[in-house]
């Protein structure tokens, strides 16, 4: 009883002293007077923390009321033309991202089209992965949190360590979804299945770690992830990333998405009009073109499994002295096969910047160094770094990306349309 009469007693001295403060300052954050900061207890929107925030470090998820909201304030302060910009000294915008400051940087793709003309073309140059690492800087230090500071390791074996645990998620990752995809073949399968944010997620699953972003995954995921791993526990492929390998986990990701997408799309273009006539007429009421196909795949899964099934019932049925029902439709798969091959990694300038303990520049030209600090150009008949940056009569210019598997590496260039290499 005694701690009830304290605690309530504390409370009332809280509540007097705030109510009897004196005016404070305006606000830095939204202008108003009458609190410190957006973090004060009178701010508008002030959100206090709850005990599921309590000995987190990641903030609570915005609403859909919450966004739009701080979208208008930030364009409100971005296009205010009373807004001085502290490093650029302009007049009018309050970023370096408006197009006319002076510290204005073109992304990659503006810089593109402005030396290579807009209908630019992508292409690679392959060559052995030893012939283009500078002999001067083959060594990189490990990021690993059991490695010593001190300790070294080679850009390739760092890059076949990276695309071995690529590898081992994505197909784990893959057969686990295929499983996931035919349990719910009678229903319709939800749409962020094809999407890049839900198969990092289940790679997370798969290395065992907890989901950082749960609402991109259904809400039986977890039930069933624990049903599969009952049964096959080899599904876990328990690894500790190092820096940099979940920027490469999200490029496959998005590969991985890419293909799913594409399956329903060739399933569709691949059939025979005679095999799915009758199948359409009797339980199709809108038409799938190329265009609705992937903007709702999901209920397309549904269909395709009652195709197959009526395809397997007929192979199942037919005698091989039956010459009347022939050619038998073609078997398929809803969806892609998970590969095991040994797969390439994507060298971005975010990877690269990771392993290497560089700063993280902005800006195509500052890039470029980057890489060519690191990667050898001889072999491309690049004698300088001259020859790559932009001056506006480029007919070919780095995209400042590689892939590589630890044997060879592919830059990745842009040219002109109408270039003959």
């Amino acid at each position: 009883m005694y701690n009830k009469k304290t605690i309530y007693a504390n409370i009332q001295s809280a509540k007097y002293q705030r109510n009897s403060e004196a005016i404070v300052p305006k606000c830095l954050d939204c202008g108003l007077v009458g609190h410190y900061n957006k973090s004060y207890y009178k701010f508008s929107k002030y959100n206090p923390h709850t005990a599921n925030y309590v000995g987190t470090s990641c903030k609570g998820n915005q609403n859909f009321k919450m966004k739009p909201e701080k979208k208008e304030v930030k364009q409100h302060k971005t296009n205010d033309t009373n807004a001085v910009l502290s490093t650029c000294k302009g007049v009018g915008h309050s970023s370096s991202q408006f197009p006319l400051c002076k510290k204005y940087l073109l992304s990659k793709i503006e810089v593109f089209n402005n030396n290579l003309g807009k209908p630019h073309q992508s292409f690679t140059r392959k060559i052995p992965f030893k012939s283009c690492i500078r002999n001067n800087e083959t060594n990189i230090a490990t990021t690993s949190s059991s490695a010593n500071s001190q300790s070294t390791a080679t850009i390739k074996s760092r890059i076949i360590r990276t695309c071995e645990d690529v590898r081992q998620l994505m197909f784990r990752a893959q057969v686990f979804v295929n499983y996931y995809i035919l349990v719910h073949k009678d229903v319709i399968i939800p749409n962020f299945i094809f999407r890049q944010n839900f198969w990092y997620s289940i790679c997370q699953l798969v290395n065992n770690c907890k989901v950082t972003n749960g609402t991109t995954l259904p809400s039986d995921i977890i039930f069933a992830r624990n049903v599969f791993r009952t049964k096959y526990p080899s599904i876990i492929y328990k690894v500790e990333l190092a820096s940099g390998n979940s920027q490469c986990i999200l490029e496959a990701c998005t590969t991985v998405v890419t293909s799913y997408l594409k399956n329903m799309v060739e399933l569709s273009k691949e059939m025979s009009l005679n095999n799915v006539t009758k199948i359409a007429k009797e339980f199709c009421y809108q038409m799938a073109i190329l265009k609705s196909l992937p903007a709702s795949p999901g209920k397309f899964v549904r269909f395709l499994a009652y195709i197959l099934s009526e395809y397997d019932r007929e192979h199942l049925a037919h005698n091989l002295y039956d010459v009347r029902r022939l050619p038998l439709p073609r078997l398929f798969a809803i969806s892609p096969s998970p590969s095991f091959r040994w797969g390439f990694v994507i060298i971005s300038v975010n990877y690269l910047c990771c392993f290497t303990k560089e700063k993280l520049f902005k800006g195509y030209n500052s890039q470029l160094n980057l890489f060519y600090k690191y990667f050898g150009f001889t072999g491309l008949v690049f004698k300088s770094i001259d020859d790559l940056r932009q001056n506006g009569l480029n007919d070919v210019l780095f995209a400042n990306k590689i892939k590589s598997d630890g044997f060879t590496a592919d830059f990745l260039f842009e040219k002109r349309r109408d270039t003959a290499l």
